[in-house]
């Protein structure tokens, strides 16, 4: 018996990996690392990746001048969405500004930059991303006013 808890001790210790009530905590699923891996593969545009990142219901929502909007509401969804939105948007980089997180809660101030014509426009907001079992639950944006 003593072999195996320090067996069991030893994978801990090797894997980084500590199991707290039932639920595996690991640098891997941390919020933070999450919603960075995230952001990382929206960028590269690897919709696999990206949607492995999210809960099969994934809710989105939008918030202009007080006003929260349901944009999504499953996994299919985002997918959907962000297919049309790469067709027409190639060239658009999300750039992390800032990154705080609270427990499963990471808040992101972040830039969006994409090319118009002769210039480059950019809009910054807010994301508010929820964590739950290593995937993201729920994001919300709060975009600036125009």
């Amino acid at each position: 018996m003593t072999r195996v808890i320090i067996l069991l001790s030893g994978m801990v210790a090797l894997t980084g990996c500590a199991v707290t009530g039932g639920v595996a905590r690991d640098a891997e699923h941390a919020p933070q690392t999450v919603v960075s891996a995230y952001l990382a593969a929206l960028n590269r545009r690897d919709l696999p990746v990206l949607t492995a990142y999210v809960a099969p219901n994934v809710e989105w929502y939008s918030v202009v001048n007080g006003e929260r909007v349901v944009e999504i509401t499953n996994r299919e969804a985002l997918a959907q969405m962000l297919t049309r939105y790469f067709s027409q948007h190639e060239r658009t980089q999300w750039i992390v500004e800032r990154l705080e997180s609270v427990d499963q809660v990471v808040a992101v101030v972040e830039r969006s930059e994409w090319s118009e014509e002769d210039h480059v426009a950019a809009r910054t907001s807010l994301a508010v991303y929820e964590v739950e079992a290593g995937r993201i639950r729920r994001m919300s944006y709060f975009l600036q006013s125009r």
